[in-house]
């Protein structure tokens, strides 16, 4: 069986009306002769059908392809990962501004199964927003972001010479932490979007009774040190 982009699918519907298009346009250009023509087109549409397509999608569009030239005017772009619902009407707003919106993949076939490279261990990572357990009680925990390793990172929040916030709060409870209850949550290179990234993680975050807020905790953790009682 052909196997082409699933219709059901998580993409946008212009990715799968495109994979018609395209189709279509092979079968119609590189074919010569019109009984050819008949043949192939029919092939993928059986084939298209089988990978889930309805008849509507089949049908040919009424729009024509535009000529390729240089002098096409440049239009502001925008990539943003697919999310069914949000990016349509993301789409509708940016064309009012004659921006021009597309989508990216952020997980692809060749991002999880080529992997050339042996996995960066988590304490030499760069560029994280992380989130520290307490070793005692895992109810306890704290998001933060650093653009340099996490070892490094590690030492300034063990370091007891200089106590902070996050740090006397351990110091008081008895509480401790320890590299192997740190998780990486995610990694960004570009300050400010691992600054927003992280801000997306506390807003997830239901902060425990009594404690200062999640984005005030981290906002700490994120420009000063935890110190480690043993």
């Amino acid at each position: 069986m052909d196997q082409y982009l699933n219709f059901k699918s998580h993409h946008p519907l212009t990715h799968k009306r495109s994979v018609v298009r395209t189709l279509t346009y092979r079968a119609q250009q590189y074919v010569i002769t019109a009984e050819d023509k008949k043949s192939e087109l029919a092939h993928v549409h059986n084939a298209l059908r089988a990978n889930g397509y309805p008849e509507w999608a089949l049908a040919p569009s009424s729009t024509k392809r535009p000529p390729n030239t240089n002098n096409n005017p440049r239009r502001p772009m925008l990539g943003l990962p697919y999310v069914a619902g949000l990016l349509e009407q993301l789409g509708r707003i940016c064309k009012l501004h004659n921006i021009h919106m597309y989508h990216k993949s952020v997980n692809t076939l060749c991002s999880m199964v080529v992997h050339p490279k042996d996995k960066t261990p988590k304490e030499h990572q760069c560029g994280t927003i992380y989130n520290i357990m307490c070793d005692i009680d895992s109810s306890h925990t704290c998001i933060g972001e650093t653009k340099r390793t996490l070892s490094q990172r590690f030492k300034k929040h063990t370091n007891l010479d200089k106590p902070t916030g996050v740090g006397d709060n351990c110091w008081a409870t008895r509480h401790s932490v320890s590299m192997k209850n740190i998780k990486v949550l995610t990694r960004e290179s570009n300050w400010h979007k691992r600054e927003v990234k992280e801000a997306m993680y506390i807003s997830n975050k239901e902060p425990l009774p009594g404690t200062p807020s999640a984005c005030h905790l981290t906002t700490k953790l994120s420009h000063r040190n935890v110190r480690q009682h043993m």
